[in-house]
């Protein structure tokens, strides 16, 4: 994560008042500075994911599956992903196709400090690291993370 960090938001939480407020100004620049890039996204990501990250997030939602799927190996970039949430009122599904890369960062915590398994969804970044290919990263409030490198377009999002 670049702009919604662990560490930043674990002082955005900090019992220090003076931390938390500073905490929250640096939030929200970042938040400017990412709300920047992403705009430069639109021509990278098919209209219908960047319509529905401009207008809302999945923060607070929880995982309920994530699914690896191997294709013909001898294409390439044979593996997709697609990932289940709930945001409470609805499933959601997140597809990725023609993955990079896909790296499940995730241990076991002190339940009485964060939750069991993932905890609720955070906070997300979608961002370009190149021409041609886009990342995903999202941080859960167990301090997990999930991040997904794939080609351009190669996103969907739908309602189950």
């Amino acid at each position: 994560m670049q702009y919604f960090t662990d560490k930043l938001w674990s002082k955005i939480n900090s019992e220090d008042e003076e931390e938390r407020n500073e905490a929250n100004r640096v939030w929200d620049e970042n938040e400017a500075l990412y709300l920047q890039r992403f705009q430069k996204l639109k021509d990278k990501l098919p209209r219908q994911v960047f319509d529905l990250y401009n207008s809302r997030s999945f923060h607070d939602s929880n995982l309920i599956e994530v699914k690896i799927n191997q294709l013909d190996t001898s294409i390439k970039r044979p593996i997709n992903v697609e990932i289940t949430l709930t945001d409470g009122e609805s499933c959601w599904r997140i597809i990725y196709k023609k993955i990079i890369k896909l790296q499940i960062d995730y241990s076991e915590n002190d339940a009485a400090v964060r939750p069991y398994g993932f905890g609720d969804w955070g906070y997300e970044e979608i961002l370009d690291v190149n021409e041609d290919v886009l990342s995903h990263e999202i941080l859960f409030s167990s301090g997990s993370k999930i991040l997904i490198h794939f080609s351009n377009k190669m996103i969907e999002i739908s309602k189950q």
